[in-house]
């Protein structure tokens, strides 16, 4: 019996590490937890850093509450999933669309989209006066003598489609997670009538982030940009813009379609003339660019230091994020946590269907800390393969 007992003790000291070693989540590149996986004990503010730039579709969870968002820094659309195992996420809309995931608390049981929204309207700018909470859809904001006196916001889970007039009509934005202190950036103050979860309406999207306007200082036609648009012909607003308001992330504005021609990045706030920006009546496309800070890199090109122009969630830098990778352990075999800094990388046509992409990286390795890279990688768009990619320490 005492030989027994032992061996049993044995045993659990044996799987007591393994047990506190396991990941509290585990993000799988593939459905019912296959292909490359990470696993996470914290918060990542950002997926890319290991290739993961919007390609999760199963997921593991051992313990706690995690919140999963569709931008980095925890921004666009999010679900608060509990501890299971969720072997599809296009089950929950979300398949290749994770991009940063945080801790929401301990416990069991995980909120589905539609029990996680929740909103609060306030009466006055800066989150002052009168306020109610929403975790539902209200046709009319009377019921709770909010209607037109809203002036800002405080979006706490979900994306959530605010209305000038009831039963969701009139002028619509959909505002994702987030805090908004004056509804008026928007033209919406002391306007709104009614307001719904978002994440439950077909072809819900983030159109409260910008809105072009058709004259200066935020006057005539305006036009809620739904998503990344590559033509603005069809909305009836090519070369028409000449003032915007941008209230979550950075936006590049080009004077081509398809994102080509001049492009000039904005940041949130208010632009009252895109002339100053030699940009009046020239706007043809759209595009949302990662919403995180660029941080500058010291690197030997001045170049890199600079807000670029690539797509963080475009096939050409997932493609060449996974080949650097590879080539850096390939050359650094101690090389770990290898990422390339999208924020300030550049992508330009080189030929008919080359892509080439320029920027700064770093990695990792042991006691030497982090080390600073630069590389360049060619993605032909006909295959949808990297040609090559090098890089050299900076």
């Amino acid at each position: 019996m005492l030989k027994n007992t032992r061996c049993a003790a044995l045993v659990a000291m044996l799987l007591l590490p393994l047990a506190a070693w396991a990941a509290d989540a585990t993000v799988y590149e593939h459905e019912d937890f296959k292909g490359r996986k990470v696993d996470v004990d914290r918060d990542l503010d950002d997926l890319g850093r290991w290739g993961f730039a919007q390609s999760a579709s199963s997921m593991l969870i051992q313990r706690g509450q995690w919140e999963v968002c569709g931008d980095a820094n925890f921004g666009g659309r999010c679900v608060v999933l509990g501890p299971g195992r969720y072997p599809s996420l296009a089950l929950l809309n979300f398949n290749d669309l994770m991009r940063s995931i945080r801790r929401k608390g301990d416990g069991g049981g995980g909120a589905w989209p539609w029990q996680a929204a929740e909103i609060e309207l306030f009466e006055h700018a800066e989150f002052g006066g009168r306020s109610v909470k929403l975790n539902r859809a209200e046709a009319a904001l009377r019921n709770g003598d909010m209607n037109d006196v809203v002036s800002s916001i405080i979006v706490r889970r979900g994306n959530w489609q605010i209305c000038t007039d009831d039963e969701f009509r009139g002028r619509c934005s959909t505002l994702a997670p987030g805090r908004y202190s004056s509804l008026d950036n928007m033209g919406l103050g002391d306007q709104l009538s009614s307001a719904r979860p978002a994440d439950d309406q077909q072809g819900a999207g983030s159109d409260g982030m910008i809105t072009l306007y058709e004259n200066d200082n935020f006057s005539g036609r305006r036009y809620d940009v739904p998503a990344d648009v590559s033509d603005l012909t069809p909305a009836d607003f090519n070369d028409q813009a000449s003032s915007a308001v941008i209230t979550r992330g950075r936006w590049q504005l080009c004077t081509d379609a398809e994102f080509r021609g001049r492009c000039v990045q904005l940041s949130a706030g208010r632009h009252a003339s895109l002339a100053q920006l030699g940009l009046n009546d020239q706007v043809s496309s759209v595009r949302r660019l990662d919403g995180g800070s660029p941080g500058g890199l010291a690197s030997g090109n001045a170049i890199y230091d600079r807000p670029g122009n690539a797509r963080p969630d475009s096939a050409s830098v997932v493609a060449c994020t996974l080949a650097l990778q590879e080539q850096v352990r390939r050359d650094r075999p101690g090389a770990r946590a290898i990422e390339m800094i999208v924020a300030n990388t550049f992508e330009v046509p080189v030929a008919e269907t080359i892509q080439e992409l320029r920027g700064p990286g770093r990695y990792y390795e042991g006691l030497k800390g982090e080390h600073r890279i630069v590389f360049e990688c060619h993605y032909d768009d006909a295959t949808r393969r990297v040609r090559d990619v090098k890089f050299s320490n900076n």
